[in-house]
């Protein structure tokens, strides 16, 4: 489920299926995973500007 609205609004909640029987789940909420697995995977995948405050 995902939701977006702005500051007293009205928003939107869409809820998406996915046909997950010919995929490869990667379940980062496993035991054999830590927060760092899911941080590197993160930064892998993210696009960000090092000078901005949030760089």
């Amino acid at each position: 489920m995902e939701w977006a609205c702005q500051k007293n609004t009205d928003g939107f909640a869409n809820a998406y299926e996915l046909d997950l029987r010919k995929l490869k789940v990667l379940d980062l909420s496993a035991e054999c995973f830590s927060i760092l697995h899911w941080l590197t995977i993160l930064m892998q995948n993210r696009v960000f500007a090092p000078k901005s405050p949030l760089g």
